[in-house]
């Protein structure tokens, strides 16, 4: 992609690659902060537009007494809740406090 975009002279991209991916427990339950939090202040909407999105948000489930996502169910679904999952997840995610930690780090 990196080689496409400088080759063809198109607008300066900014690649912003994680060392590594959240679990997916933890970009799921951000998602469903962002879609409908406790507080009552949703923070995401989806446009009505968006049906295979809202679909896949309806659809979507965990497998039976597991953590897993159950991709087998459906294969044209969890594509677009993933991608945006990894999005909200890299724009909105907790960040660790700073300072005094009750563990050790090494």
């Amino acid at each position: 992609m990196r080689d496409f975009f400088r080759s063809n002279g198109r607008a300066p991209v900014e690649f912003r690659v994680p060392k590594s991916n959240p679990q997916v427990r933890d970009r799921v339950n951000l998602m469903n902060a962002k879609l409908r939090p406790a507080s009552g202040s949703i923070q995401l909407f989806v446009h009505e537009r968006c049906k295979e999105l809202i679909k896949d948000f309806e659809q979507v489930a965990y497998k039976e007494d597991s953590n897993q996502v159950d991709k087998e169910r459906d294969r044209s679904r969890t594509h677009l809740s993933d991608a945006l999952g990894y999005l909200v997840w890299h724009e909105c995610r907790p960040m660790q406090p700073i300072g005094y930690r009750p563990y050790r780090l090494l």
